[in-house]
């Protein structure tokens, strides 16, 4: 632990003697280290962030299959239709509860101004089965899915309530216009909370039984057709049952409705995958993997450049190092102890371009942001630097520091 102290103090010691080094070095090692954790900070929100419900991990998207592979896709898994959901929720025995839900467009009318939001239609139990409690007020009630009309009340994203209300808890009972009719506002969902996706959730939470009032279109007039796909689920598996149980249970009901509906469910069936791989679509989840992995590969690439442009530098310096290096071996210091004190060098280094570049991805990660598709609200994907993106930076910086300080430690 002495000698580790000591090259430490040796190491800040010789960088303060050649400051511009120092600067152009440190600068340079930011510029690599802060475009990867930028870029990793937006693929751990899209691929690696957990969604804030309650155990993950026993909820399952369920998923109509079209045997016909419709459109030429691969992976034909497609959302069900409102009817077909409702017969799989009163049939299933593999699920603790199954939620339906759609999203739809709402003009909502805030201190007289109306303006155009997105509303997330689901069934009275939507919050139950995801194991979700307001932050403020409280989530629907039974009661208010029960018969056509029943719940004439919102619940609020978080995001949503602070940019449009402001923090303000006397929103609770409030009541405002949407879709030129009246809503009561009932609760406010918790922070972070964006529905069961990982890339724009709606702004607020209406009952499935207030459909006539708030979609509209071909989804309105479609509502109770089974040959229209308009509707994602989720359900809760109960304890106990694994996803080939569900799967095989979900197979024979769809068979049931085939039959009994052949015209609507001819050669169709019933799947199920676990919410944390489906909370980007199936069908389009390869194109975001590889649009992650390729922004990681550029971004890659420029931090070997940089590593590699250091290490000619921390070459040069070490050839004016000679007469330093041949006195400290003439006075009994080992081969490794050399390398080990050039290697500490890099490493701190590394480490203050790895701090630099964590401020330096905060301002990419804005400026990324700002550009985004104009589907996704300012809050609509947790960009923090949680722990992940922090272990990730420091495992890029120690990993930098070994690669560029190799190379003249060895030498």
């Amino acid at each position: 632990m002495n000698n580790i102290g000591q090259d430490i103090r040796y190491a800040l010691r010789g960088l303060r003697k050649s400051p511009v080094f120092a600067a152009i070095a440190i600068v340079t090692l930011a510029l690599g280290i802060g475009a990867n954790t930028a870029i990793f900070t937006v693929v751990n929100a899209v691929f690696f962030h957990p969604i804030p419900v309650a155990e993950p991990a026993g909820l399952m998207e369920l998923f109509t299959v079209d045997q016909r592979k419709i459109f030429g896709l691969n992976n034909n898994f497609f959302p069900n239709s409102f009817p077909n959901a409702q017969d799989v929720e009163k049939r299933a025995q593999s699920f603790s509860g199954i939620t339906t839900y759609t999203f739809a467009p709402v003009s909502m009318t805030i201190q007289g101004q109306p303006d155009q939001y997105t509303a997330q239609l689901a069934t009275g139990n939507f919050f139950d089965v995801l194991g979700v409690h307001a932050a403020l007020g409280r989530t629907f009630l039974p009661e208010e899915d029960r018969s056509l009309g029943a719940g004439p009340v919102v619940v609020l994203n978080y995001g949503f309530w602070e940019r449009k209300f402001a923090n303000d808890r006397s929103v609770i009972g409030r009541n405002v216009l949407l879709n030129g009719q009246g809503f009561t506002i009932i609760g406010v969902a918790p922070k972070g909370f964006q529905g069961t996706t990982v890339i724009g959730g709606p702004d607020m939470w209406i009952p499935m039984s207030m459909h006539d009032q708030i979609l509209t279109g071909f989804t309105k007039f479609l509502f109770n057709e089974r040959r229209f796909l308009g509707f994602n689920s989720v359900g809760r598996l109960k304890a106990g049952v694994r996803e080939e149980q569900a799967k095989a249970e979900l197979q024979g009901i769809a068979s049931d409705l085939e039959n009994a509906f052949p015209l609507a469910n001819k050669g169709r069936t019933f799947t199920v995958q676990p919410l944390l791989q489906s909370s980007i679509n199936p069908n389009q989840r390869q194109l975001f993997e590889l649009a992650g992995a390729m922004m990681m590969i550029v971004v890659g690439i420029v931090l070997a450049i940089a590593c590699f442009n250091i290490a000619n530098l921390l070459l040069a310096r070490a050839a004016g190092r000679k007469r330093e290096i041949s006195i400290r071996v003439a006075i009994g210091a080992s081969r490794a102890r050399i390398i080990t004190q050039l290697l500490t060098e890099a490493l701190v280094l590394a480490l203050a371009g790895g701090l630099l570049g964590l401020g330096l991805a905060l301002i990419g990660r804005d400026v990324m942001w700002r550009f985004r598709p104009p589907l996704l609200a300012v809050d609509g994907m947790d960009l923090s630097l949680n722990w992940h993106v922090l272990a990730f930076t420091l495992v890029v910086a120690i990993g930098t520091g070994l690669v560029f300080g190799l190379a003249p430690a060895f030498r």
